[in-house]
């Protein structure tokens, strides 16, 4: 009797659970139990198989794949990288410099940049693009000034000095053995880590492209626009070449999606900014040329040169070149539907007229002669010029030097 009434009185000093109270675990005998239950319904303790999924195959991973990922040796990797090379690639890529690897190479295949290179994972970088016209490279001494200015500005250090930056990309031009295209460079803070306070200990990276691309387009065939949906807001960064690749690449998207040619971009006022990085510019109806400030955008060097030609131009062809008077300043959505003309000012295309706008047409959506009067003015300036004649404009590009043409040598 006394041991029952102790073992009820033991019983009644214990709460019903403790489940949940600060500190409680589960004993260790009960874990140990509850193990050893999960074990004898596999099968474990009567040493029973454990069964096999269906279809299962010895060294396949289960899912979508039908076979292990291949681990490659650097023979192949050359291979696939050669299979890989696109068609677009086999016939424009000349030539490729990179500082990682210390000289330029031709085959289209081994024209990379690291992965862990700052501009290919964080972006920071700045790019510039410049003409190849008749074996001349079109101001590229101006180019140069900017891309000097926009590193400066971000904190970035050139690789080289100026005039061994220079001598490179004659010399990838050179390699290519192109005399028309474009060439474009990058300066890099170089390889470092991923995330976005590591800046990476390496030295600055360049790199340089050589394409036989001329961007030739018809000009009577006058591009439609969209108004990107989302307004933009000046940053410290926003006058970078360079800056703008991921908002006009996503603004293209959304272009293409509704059929039309490329995205402008405003912002929360309307006024306009750019246009896939490129200068917006209009003729109102008082033929006075208009071009928005440049506080979301670099500055532009082909648009400078422009304006440098127009009083020259316009008083050898007065009846072509149609500018009264030329102005900088905000630039609303609505001047822009109400102009005369309306063009994008930009070194890959020059220039390429405008006809609509959210599919609402400016002027007779036709290219004007204004339009096409300054094209083709550009593209006299951009010719190279006659034997003997110097041009502080154009640089003559070494060909001799690279290809072993001793006639070329410069």
């Amino acid at each position: 009797m006394e041991a029952a009434s102790t073992s009820c009185r033991c019983q009644g000093n214990f709460p019903a659970s403790n489940i949940g109270r600060p500190g409680w675990r589960i004993p260790r005998a009960r874990v140990l139990r509850l193990r050893s239950q999960a074990l004898v319904e596999v099968g474990k303790f009567n040493l029973e198989p454990v069964p096999l999924p269906k279809g299962f195959r010895p060294g396949v991973v289960p899912g979508s794949r039908t076979k292990p990922t291949p681990l490659l040796d650097a023979d192949v990797m050359v291979q696939r990288l050669r299979s890989s090379v696109h068609d677009y690639g086999r016939q424009n890529f000349g030539a490729f410099y990179s500082s990682i690897m210390g000289g330029i190479v031709t085959d289209p295949a081994l024209m990379t940049v690291p992965v862990d290179d700052q501009f290919v994972c964080k972006g920071y970088g700045v790019s510039e693009t410049v003409v190849l016209r008749d074996g001349h490279l079109y101001m590229l001494d101006e180019h140069m000034t900017r891309l000097t200015a926009a590193c400066a500005q971000i904190g970035i250090s050139l690789p080289f000095s100026a005039m061994a930056v220079k001598r490179i990309i004659l010399d990838t031009a050179a390699a290519s053995g192109k005399l028309n295209g474009q060439l474009r460079f990058w300066v890099t803070p170089g390889r470092g880590g991923f995330s976005p306070v590591e800046l990476g200990g390496s030295e600055p990276a360049m790199y340089v492209i050589c394409l036989g691309d001329t961007y030739e387009i018809d000009r009577t065939e006058a591009w439609d626009a969209i108004l990107a949906e989302q307004p933009i807001q000046a940053t410290t960064v926003s006058s970078i070449l360079g800056n703008q690749r991921l908002l006009a690449t996503v603004g293209q998207v959304e272009a293409r999606a509704k059929d039309a040619h490329v995205a402008i971009f405003t912002d929360a006022e309307g006024f306009v900014q750019h246009c896939a990085g490129y200068t917006v510019c209009i003729l109102t109806q008082q033929d006075t040329l208009v071009y928005p400030p440049f506080d979301y955008t670099a500055p532009s060097v082909t648009l400078a040169r422009m304006l440098e030609m127009i009083p020259e131009e316009r008083a050898r062809s007065p009846d072509d070149v149609i500018v009264a008077n030329v102005q900088q300043r905000k630039l609303h959505i609505s001047e822009v539907l109400a102009a005369k003309e309306c063009f994008l000012v930009c070194t890959t295309f020059t220039i390429v007229p405008v006809c609509s706008v959210n599919g609402e047409p400016i002027a007779d959506r036709k290219t004007g002669l204004t339009t096409l009067a300054l094209h083709y003015m550009l593209d006299n300036d951009i010719l190279a010029p006659p034997v003997g004649v110097y041009s502080p404009r154009h640089l003559q590009v070494p060909y001799g030097y690279m290809t072993g043409m001793r006639s070329q040598l410069v």
